[in-house]
């Protein structure tokens, strides 16, 4: 679906799905962890 909308190939950098995932799970644990104080 996402080839379709860029209109061409889409290359997915492990690395960046990585730090994507990271990011996430650090944004998601401070606002999991902050509100519970």
């Amino acid at each position: 679906m996402f080839a379709m909308l860029a209109k061409g190939p889409t290359v997915l950098n492990p690395m960046a799905i990585l730090l994507a995932m990271g990011f996430a799970a650090l944004v998601g644990s401070f606002f999991g962890y902050y509100p519970a104080r």
